[in-house]
């Protein structure tokens, strides 16, 4: 019988959903006049996300019209929904002068965002602009027209490290590595950045993007949000820092607020009771060390446990 990660990697080896599949679908889905929107399946399918620009671009130029995608986005044509959270949607779009693809990622009026959504955005795009470093994500341009706030920035090829951390068994087996390489759809020739075991290739991986958060404070910015979701993981396995939606210049006065801001699994004591004096750099490097945890043992050191009993249980230790 197949062990768990033997039988993960034997359906993932399967054949899935085609790019003519694909196809098929969002030309119905334009024909009835509807946002093209990527599934998760099929963000997930490598051999999908591979061929996703071209396919949306050939989709375009054959329909010559696209589905209602939103705002038009100065010197960009929106292709497809990639990504939606509480305050924004993510695009996959052309950048018109350049020919590249790019993410767009947008806080729009015509959604009905707070004006509130609106600002974070634009503090995220002025904070990625301050950032360089190979395992940050590249911001490439902030588009401020018509009451729309968007962010230009890498399209990246590849998953977020917490969905490669389910694709994996619960436990330790010998064709992990095998696994995580079939995940992504990396190539033998650009598996450079893999180590030959899980537990090495996640503390490498947690360690190049601690050599990326040490930049964010270098800057004189707290990130306050790290966690697998937001650790972008490249085709090659490059992992990158994503998503600064509520980082924080640890330069600026602050006081006691009422707000959390941040994920409470992963955010330690001070941030979880919004003791802002409090809250520094050792406030990310706690955040790294449980993704790290979670890489490591495959499972969330406080799961399922509620902000208030996770703060206790961090101040006060088990009873």
């Amino acid at each position: 019988m197949l062990c768990t990660s033997s039988a993960t990697l034997a359906a993932l080896t399967k054949p899935k959903n085609s790019t003519a599949d694909v196809r098929a679908r969002i030309s119905k889905v334009i024909t009835e006049g509807k946002t093209v929107a990527l599934s998760s399946a099929e963000l997930d399918d490598p051999s999908i996300r591979e061929q996703l620009p071209q396919l949306l671009e050939e989709i375009a130029q054959e329909r010559g019209s696209q589905s209602y995608l939103g705002p038009s986005i100065p010197g960009h044509t929106l292709l497809g929904e990639i990504g939606q959270g509480g305050m924004s949607t993510v695009y996959l779009a052309r950048q018109d002068k350049l020919g590249r693809h790019v993410a767009i990622k947008i806080a729009p009026s015509w959604l009905g965002s707070s004006e509130r959504a609106q600002q974070m955005l634009l503090q995220e795009a002025h904070t990625m602009a301050r950032l360089r470093h190979p395992n940050i994500v590249v911001i490439h341009d902030i588009i401020n027209v018509n009451e729309t706030i968007a962010i230009s920035m890498d399209w990246v090829d590849g998953r977020t490290l917490a969905s490669l951390l389910r694709t994996l068994p619960d436990r330790t087996h010998a064709d992990d590595m095998e696994l995580l390489r079939v995940t992504l759809g990396t190539k033998a020739e650009d598996s450079s950045h893999f180590a030959d075991t899980p537990h090495r290739h996640f503390a490498l991986l947690v360690r190049d993007i601690a050599r990326a958060t040490q930049v964010v404070h270098d800057n004189h910015l707290l990130h306050l949000d790290i966690k697998p979701s937001n650790v972008l993981v490249r085709r090659d396995g490059t992992p990158l820092l994503a998503d600064f939606g509520v980082t924080r210049d640890i330069r600026l006065e602050t006081s006691y607020t009422r707000t959390f801001a941040g994920t409470p699994v992963y955010a330690a004591p001070e941030q979880l009771r919004r003791n802002d004096k409090k809250i520094g750099p050792h406030t990310d490097v706690y955040s790294l060390g449980v993704t790290l945890y979670e890489a490591l043992a495959r499972t969330q050191p406080l799961k399922d446990m509620d902000m208030g009993s996770i703060a206790d249980l961090l101040e006060r230790g088990p009873t």
